[in-house]
């Protein structure tokens, strides 16, 4: 496989991506076991805990991107401020719906894997970036 294949990708996406979807998942099953800490706001905030090392795997394993640092960064940060809102509005949701904090928790943060590649691979990360 060619180092630059989109297959090797798609597969250092996806393990990037699990990478931060784990620490995210862990994140919010201990935050949500503080006192007065709702599934909600868990979500959020596990969310903002784990951009900085998926940034950094997605940057230099996933895209191999040699391109400036500030400007990646900026995009990638407001793609998961994106994310972090919309992940928090369906765990919001999941909770009024009674889903338990597991189901939660796995089903609002999958919700964005898809349009995070996509996002990632054609502004973010663009190969044609200096």
């Amino acid at each position: 496989m060619r180092a630059d294949s989109p297959i090797r990708r798609k597969a250092a996406f996806v393990l990037s991506g699990g990478t931060g979807f784990a620490l995210y998942y862990v994140f919010s099953l201990l935050l949500v076991r503080l006192p007065g800490v709702e599934h909600e706001v868990a979500a959020f905030v596990a969310v903002l805990l784990s951009v900085p090392p998926t940034y950094l795997l997605q940057r230099n394993f996933t895209f191999r991107h040699r391109g400036g640092v500030s400007k990646s960064f900026a995009g990638y940060c407001l793609l998961q401020a994106f994310n972090a809102v919309a992940i928090g509005a369906l765990a919001w949701c999941g909770r009024k719906a009674g889903l338990p904090a597991e189901i939660n928790f796995l089903a609002a943060g999958g919700v964005a894997v898809v349009v995070s590649y996509v996002v990632l691979s054609r502004l973010v990360f663009r190969q044609d970036q200096g």
